[in-house]
């Protein structure tokens, strides 16, 4: 049903429309919800379906497909924020720079029997360095925890961004194609109305003949029917821009028949609401990343030596209480001196034992971490403040979404009433146009006087669709401030 009457479901229209923004305020909902009294459509269930498929097509466009690429970005940024393990291989190659004399000296050591064998035998100059650690994020806590919400707000923005886009561009492009079909009946009228000025001029000049008109009169009918021929020419551009416009957003797709098109009015959060929430929500990740920053950080570990040049560690902190696991190989580098037999001492007890190069099999750490900057009060006091710069932000935005909802009430009230006097002119049009044939019928009028009231008939079917149009803007209005695209209405 398209608005128009003021029926007992449009009078609520406004009731469940200031009904559904007092909710949305008091609950303070982070997300919009579509509640409607009524479905949208074109009449029957093919011009519904037309029209679904035509604002499909949108999601082609550019700048929705921009939109979407950067939702799906959050998405996995998000995804990687709770990923549960993370794995880390780094190496590198070392190569020392020694002495050559120093390395023929050791060379010479090393193949003479019966020299000092404090000396060292070999030299080694290479080595690889290897570290591969493991990462285990059972549950997000501290700094991850910050990161995980700091990338779901993220993504919550770029729904809203998305959706954003989507509704503007669905809403431009059903006003085009209304704009459009406003063409081709200006395109029509223009057409009528030369010819009207064509006769008018053949009038004219047989008048002229019969002396019962000057060449004043003729010059008006001359003027007359340049105007209609601009006129036309000023119609047929502005439906073939309208045509460029609309080809340049929907691509090749069929424009559905919009007459009797009826939107509801959707009831949600305001998208600017929507977002001033987001934003303040975010900015109290700042207090409180500032103040673990002041905090002491307890790090514990245990290092396992599993050869003299590898070693297996297990370490976590109080930061993010995040194990790891890591295993580094760093070669020994340096001058190589020949083993020697330990001497024991002459007791049993030792005469066994076997005694290994490094008897230390792993070490246990726990320690302390404390920041202390000058700096770390002000940057806190400087987050409190940002956040509640975002929590005013986020209250002014209340304020201005009423205001906004009220001038859009007041604007589609104003496209209600302008449609239904509209109707009115339209209906005396029409009657005029039945009165000034049946006079014509009876022999009291003229041909030209029928055309003339069938141009202003014309007219007045233009102007009707110009005021429904009006009101079909006012009310996607309302869709790109909830940023509820259309095309989920028509589902």
């Amino acid at each position: 049903m398209a608005i128009g009457r003021r029926t007992p479901r449009y009078q609520s229209w406004r009731r469940s429309v200031a009904t559904g923004f007092a909710v949305a305020v008091l609950l303070l909902a982070g997300v919009g919800v579509l509640a409607q009294e009524q479905e949208a459509g074109t009449g029957t269930p093919q011009d519904r379906d037309a029209l679904h498929g035509f604002l499909q097509s949108v999601a082609a466009h550019p700048g929705v497909q921009a939109a979407q690429a950067a939702l799906q970005a959050a998405r996995h940024q998000l995804d990687a924020a709770f990923d549960p393990i993370q794995f880390d291989l780094t190496g590198a190659y070392t190569s020392l720079d020694v002495d050559s004399d120093f390395l023929e000296l050791i060379d010479y050591v090393s193949q003479s029997p019966g020299v000092d064998p404090t000396l060292p035998t070999g030299f080694v100059t290479d080595g690889a360095i290897i570290n591969a650690s493991l990462t285990f994020r059972p549950f997000p806590f501290g700094d991850i925890a910050d990161l995980a919400d700091q990338r779901q707000f993220a993504l919550q923005l770029a729904r809203l961004d998305y959706l954003e886009s989507l509704t503007g561009l669905e809403a431009q492009a059903l006003s085009l194609a209304l704009s459009q079909a406003l063409a081709a009946q200006g395109v029509e009228l223009a057409g009528q109305a030369l010819e009207l000025s064509e006769e008018a001029l053949e009038v004219a000049y047989t008048r002229f003949e019969r002396g019962a008109a000057t060449e004043r009169d003729v010059r008006e009918a001359q003027a007359g029917l340049i105007e209609a021929q601009a006129a036309l020419a000023n119609a047929q551009a502005n439906l073939q821009l309208s045509r460029s416009s609309l080809h340049s957003l929907v691509g090749d797709t069929a424009v559905p028949e919009l007459d009797g098109l009826a939107l509801p009015v959707p009831v949600g959060t305001p998208l600017s609401v929507q977002r001033s929430r987001i934003q303040a929500l975010q900015a109290q990740l700042g207090p409180r990343g500032a103040r673990r920053n002041m905090q002491p950080v307890v790090q514990a570990g245990y290092s396992l030596n599993v050869s003299e040049e590898a070693t297996v560690d297990f370490s976590i902190e109080s930061r993010t209480l995040q194990p790891s696991v890591s295993y580094n190989f760093q070669p020994q580098l340096g001058p190589v001196y020949p083993s020697q037999e330990p001497q024991l001492p002459d007791n049993r007890r030792f005469a066994d034992a076997d005694i290994p190069e490094n008897p230390v099999q792993g070490s246990f750490q726990i320690g302390v971490s404390v920041s202390l900057s000058a700096g770390a009060q002000s940057e806190l006091r400087a987050a409190e403040l940002q956040a509640q710069a975002a929590q005013s932000a986020y209250e002014a935005a209340l304020q201005g979404a009423q205001l906004e909802f009220d001038s859009l009430v007041a604007s589609l009230e104003e496209s209600i009433r302008a449609e239904q006097v509209a109707r009115v002119r339209l209906h005396n049009a029409t009657l005029a146009l039945d009165e000034a044939q049946a006079q014509l019928d009876a022999g009291l009028g003229v041909p030209l006087e029928v055309q003339s009231t069938a141009l202003e008939l014309t007219q007045a079917h233009l102007n009707f669709s110009q005021a429904r149009q009006q009101v079909v803007q006012n009310t996607l209005a309302f869709y790109e401030f909830y940023g509820i695209p259309l095309s989920e209405a028509l589902r």
